[in-house]
């Protein structure tokens, strides 16, 4: 199979770029869609956005996690920077909690999980594409009893951790001084029952929670 697919001739329909390593899930859009859409495959984020500029689509239906590391939250922000009225669709099937608000800050118009219904996706798609937007509600990591969900600079804070950047760097990155960045692990490892920050960053990968990959 080519990198690079046109399904459909070029007739009218709307252009849909689908950034999807897995041929089964691709096929299994191109039959659902392949009606109103004319679709174009494409393997990964980076060759997403590298394809871009040639195939001009009206939405980009975009993976996450993709063969290879590439990263589609990294596809979409660039994607959007150089092209912002172009709307974008992130998908998943993992439970990772802070896809949903990364892929809303990488500028993407829509988050949906892969174990939705197709009617449900096919909405979503319809409704990007007039104008709408997408965004279901954020997934929490499990705390312990009687302790406040973990805020979103929390959450931020223990991605970065979970992702072995120094805390040097995470304060620059947060803008914030490391005693602050240090209240805010504290305040992590407390709500979360942990002594140690290593067990807790091995306690939330092994869950699922964060994926320091992508």
């Amino acid at each position: 199979m080519e990198c690079n697919e046109c399904v459909n001739s070029d007739d009218g329909r709307p252009r849909l770029l689908v950034a999807e390593d897995n041929p089964s899930n691709f096929k299994l859009v191109e039959v659902l869609l392949r009606r109103d859409y004319e679709l174009v495959h494409a393997w990964d984020g980076r060759q997403a956005v590298d394809m871009f500029a040639e195939v001009h689509p009206d939405l980009v239906l975009m993976d996450i996690c993709t063969a290879g590391g590439t990263s589609g939250l990294a596809a979409t922000e660039k994607i959007k920077e150089a092209f912002p009225a172009i709307k974008v669709v992130v998908m998943t099937g993992f439970d990772e909690v802070t896809y949903m608000p990364r892929a809303k800050a990488c500028g993407a118009d829509a988050f949906v999980e892969k174990g939705q219904s197709m009617t449900f996706f096919i909405q979503v798609i319809r409704d990007v594409m007039d104008g709408k937007s997408y965004f279901p509600e954020q997934k929490t990591i499990p705390v312990q009893p009687g302790e406040a969900p973990l805020t979103e600079r929390e959450l931020e804070t223990l991605r970065l951790i979970c992702e072995g950047v120094s805390r040097k760097e995470i304060a620059e990155r947060m803008c914030i001084s490391e005693n602050t960045l240090y209240r805010h692990i504290q305040s992590v490892t407390k709500k979360m029952g942990f002594e140690r920050t290593g067990e807790l960053v091995a306690h939330v990968i092994l869950n699922g929670w964060i994926n320091p990959r992508y």
